[in-house]
């Protein structure tokens, strides 16, 4: 079975129906159906190349390949790695076919994934398209699996949009190049930081801060943070404070205010009630039990 590892964030979007999906070798073709609010966004980047088909003619969402910068587009190509950004632009239901393929299982022949777009290519309607994904569609309802069939349903795509994007029509939309959230939260804007953090645990740090660090706009950050990283800044920058409290309480000598201080709590009530609530006890019960050990 294929199962992609997908990085995603939703906010104001959620599930209206279980989830109908289909499986065969190197690929999966799902069926989703939500509702959002106005103003609902989602972020997502997954390590296999993915084809997103928004069903309706002209649904409440629509994708872009920028954080910054709503689209309108129903219908998506986004290569391997690269994000990608849903925005509701009013209240309302709205279903996708989502495809994530491996491209060394479905096209063996290396030569022919360099002909492949290297950017998103994202569109407001294709007439091929749209009835290559209601084929698809009507596969995972029936649940019937045929890879020769499967395969060639999600070839014929990959054709389509690699025209589109050879011909660069009027919809055809590019990364915004301007917009450094355009670039998602690789690998070296995490480290950074999580650098930043680790060399300023001692004080207050702001989210501006840790923006700046990556790179990133302040709107954006927190989101592009909590979908690379699994969890908020605020929480993360709290279990470190806690962490380095840890390695300090091992010498007796640091006295709890000290290491209260030293780890950017306010004074050591504080640091005692976060402690408590991260590790389930105090730190000096803590310390008393790995002097003991």
């Amino acid at each position: 079975m294929f199962l992609p590892a997908m990085q995603a964030f939703i906010e104001d979007i959620r599930a209206a129906a279980d989830l109908q999906w289909l499986s065969w070798p190197g690929a999966m073709a799902d069926h989703w159906q939500a509702t959002g609010r106005k103003g609902g966004h989602g972020y997502y980047v997954s390590p296999d190349p993915r084809l997103v088909i928004f069903l309706e003619a002209a649904p409440a969402i629509g994708l872009s390949a920028c954080a910054e910068r709503p689209g309108r587009a129903r219908l998506a190509y986004i290569p391997a790695g690269l994000p990608i950004w849903s925005h509701m632009h009013e209240d309302g239901a709205f279903s996708h076919l989502d495809v994530h393929f491996s491209l060394s299982t479905l096209i063996p022949d290396r030569a022919q994934h360099a002909i492949l777009p290297q950017v998103p290519v994202l569109l407001e309607r294709h007439e091929g398209i749209e009835q290559l994904a209601a084929l698809m569609l009507r596969e995972i309802a029936a649940q019937t699996c045929e890879p020769l069939v499967l395969d060639a349903l999600v070839t014929g795509m990959l054709g389509y949009f690699r025209r589109a994007h050879d011909e660069a029509g009027p919809t055809h939309e590019t990364p915004c190049a301007s917009c450094p959230s355009a670039r998602g939260f690789s690998l070296r804007q995490q480290r950074q930081v999580l650098r930043f953090i680790d060399e300023n645990l001692h004080r207050r740090i702001t989210i501006a801060e840790l923006a700046e660090a990556a790179g990133l706009s302040e709107s954006w950050f927190a989101r592009a943070f909590r979908a690379a990283m699994g969890d908020t800044p605020a929480r993360l920058v709290t279990r470190k404070r806690v962490d380095r409290a840890k390695v300090l309480l091992r010498d007796p000598s640091e006295a709890l205010a000290d290491v209260a201080i030293a780890t950017g709590f306010s004074d050591q009530a504080h640091f005692t009630r976060v402690f408590r609530t991260q590790t389930g006890t105090t730190p000096a019960a803590w310390r008393g039990q790995m002097l003991a050990a």
